[in-house]
């Protein structure tokens, strides 16, 4: 018998194996060695499983579309394609306006020497430490076709035009910027902006796909050459301003902002104001989304389109401190009335078919038809893009649309969001009634 260190063990065939004797302390972290690649398997294994669950949950809340627009002709029903056609009767398919498209910019294209993109999305909305935040960006670049690496800004364009070339007859879309935050002396405040796309960007965009796109340029009217801007763009012949006054911190009441109103006035510009319904990081002002804040610059001149009729968010009465709070629409149509505000006064129909607003606000606005001369078409895409942002059983239940319609609708959606809100904006009626939007609706455009 061979002897080693250690003491030797007889096995059954005759075989001579040692028996290591080792210390205390190396069997213990031996022990926790196993223990512990156990315990980051199982993370690894969570986190995979948690990362595959989210993508399914983004995937159903974003852009649940399953097809391409161009597989239209052989994807839709003919029950589909009916609703298609029957959309855009009475409509001159080469003057569809759609007044606010938003662009997502991570500022990756500049196509050109003299330009520089300067786009940006606020990391903050890109964090896990900001799970809110997190999910709604995802969801939003989900929506648009795109995502948060390299090439997003070309998937978010790709899918655009590729959408409004499928569509039946040419569409013209008024693609928005959205300036960053300043403060009341002027400052850019880009840590507190949620996102920032550059004028010069979606000049660039109008100027490449000139039949497509119509620039909308942003003007933060607390910059220091606010009014120098505007004259710059004026003179390149762009028609339209976006605001969004909770998300950018714009007060419309402010007395300051007299010399930018008047400059829209003198420029023959239109001022295109909204609600922060997307990404807003929980830091928007929503009091300055109030339409009554606006009734100072209706009363002097400026023309203004007012997204969703003014919203759904319910503001008080900035004169009468006892007036209940109401949703924006109502405050809206209480402009309308009033012929010193009305006249000057435009709102566009966007998200008027979301869950939000809904039944009240689409009720409400379809009550009216005296002021559908005055009520414009809009998508405000990518938002119809977002599956949950449009619920199609409740359109059915509240009577706006036919449960075959519901069918056919669902089947544009999977195909083309872009044209699945052009469709349902043309079908909605008011419940019990034949009354819906008009054509000239959807052919209006003010900015001219």
């Amino acid at each position: 018998m061979c002897l080693r260190s250690g003491t030797p063990v007889l096995l059954s065939c005759g075989i001579v194996r040692e028996e290591i004797i080792l210390p205390k302390d190396a069997m213990l972290n031996r022990r926790t060695g196993i223990v512990a690649a156990v315990a980051a398997a199982l993370t690894l294994s969570l986190a995979i499983f948690f990362m595959q669950g989210m993508s399914l949950l983004v995937q159903q809340l974003g852009g649940a579309y399953k097809f391409d627009p161009e597989d239209a002709p052989w994807v839709l029903s003919d029950s589909a394609q009916a609703l298609v056609d029957k959309a855009y009767e009475g409509i001159d398919k080469a003057s569809v306006i759609d007044q606010h498209v938003q662009v997502i910019s991570l500022g990756q294209r500049a196509d050109t020497d003299d330009f520089v993109n300067r786009s940006f999305v606020n990391p903050d909305l890109q964090s896990g430490f900001y799970p809110r935040n997190w999910l709604r960006s995802k969801i939003y670049f989900s929506a648009a076709g795109s995502n948060e690496d390299v090439h997003a800004d070309d998937f978010f364009l790709s899918r655009l035009a590729r959408q409004v070339q499928a569509l039946p007859g040419p569409h013209t879309l008024k693609v928005a910027a959205l300036d960053q935050r300043y403060n009341s002396e002027g400052k850019p405040l880009p840590g507190d902006s949620a996102y920032y796309v550059d004028n010069d960007y979606v000049w660039a965009l109008s100027q490449q796909r000139p039949k497509l796109f119509t620039p909308v340029v942003s003007i933060h009217p607390y910059r220091q050459d606010a009014i120098k801007a505007l004259e710059k763009w004026a003179k390149r012949g762009v028609k339209t301003i976006l605001w969004s006054p909770d998300l950018q911190a714009i007060d419309p009441a402010d007395k300051r902002l007299d010399k930018f109103y008047q400059a829209l006035i003198d420029n023959k510009m239109t001022l295109l104001t909204r609600n922060s319904e997307a990404l807003t990081m929980g830091n928007g002002e929503q009091a300055y989304g109030n339409p009554l804040r606006y009734r100072h610059a209706l009363e002097k001149g400026v023309r203004i389109i007012m997204a969703q009729c003014g919203g759904t968010a319910h503001y008080p009465d900035p004169d009468d401190e006892s007036a209940k709070p109401r949703p924006g629409y109502e405050w809206f149509l209480a402009l309308m009335e009033n012929p010193e505000t009305g006249k000057n006064l435009y709102g566009d129909i966007s998200g008027l078919t979301s869950r939000n607003a809904l039944p009240d606000a689409l009720t409400t606005v379809l009550q009216h038809p005296q002021i559908f001369d005055h009520l414009l078409y809009a998508s405000n895409y990518p938002l119809p893009a977002i599956n949950r942002m449009i619920n199609i059983d409740t359109l059915t239940e509240d009577g706006f649309i036919t449960d075959e319609q519901a069918t056919g609708l669902r089947e544009i959606y999977n195909v083309n969001p872009l044209l699945f809100d052009f469709v349902l904006q043309r079908l909605v009626r008011l419940p019990h009634t034949d009354l819906g939007f008009p054509a000239a609706v959807f052919t209006r455009d003010v900015a001219r």
